[in-house]
């Protein structure tokens, strides 16, 4: 069996400076992320106020669960039944 010479890795020292470098660009994009994820947590009270004002919607809400109930009705009727073919 031929055996091959081992794979040497060569680093310069611009390799090293490009990884460090990537390695900042990396941190600071997390550090923007948290960042704004921080600047949405402070608004969190407005949400909570276009919840209540949503909730307080009720007839959406029974229009929903009324569509919902004839799905499920419609669902426990046969296939036949469904496309509307009769069997003889």
């Amino acid at each position: 069996m031929l055996r091959r010479p081992a794979t040497t890795i060569k680093l310069s020292p611009e390799d090293i400076l490009e990884y460090d470098e990537s390695l900042k660009q990396k941190l600071e994009l997390q550090q923007q992320q948290q960042q704004s994820i921080n600047e949405l947590s402070q608004y969190s009270p407005q949400t909570s106020i276009l919840q209540e004002q949503i909730g307080g919607s009720s007839d959406m809400m029974q229009g929903y669960k009324q569509s919902s109930s004839i799905n499920q009705q419609a669902g426990n009727q046969s296939r036949d039944d469904r496309i509307g073919v009769r069997k003889n």
